[in-house]
């Protein structure tokens, strides 16, 4: 739901999975054009002040 509320402004969010791999991993899935504009807006965003800082790549 954090992810979900935090992804859902920049576009649609088509699905959210969740990995716990060397901490805690998401992929999130946009149509292209949200794609960009999240990455462009939430990358090296906290997601509660201070802490939890997004690092946004696109999925290879």
């Amino acid at each position: 739901d954090v992810l979900y509320t935090i992804c859902n402004p920049c576009g649609p969010v088509q699905r959210i999975v969740i990995f716990r791999k060397n901490g805690v991993q998401a992929m999130v899935e946009y149509p292209s054009l949200p794609a960009q504009r999240a990455k462009a807006s939430l990358n090296g965003a906290d997601i509660y002040s201070g802490c939890c800082t997004l690092k946004i790549e696109y999925a290879k």
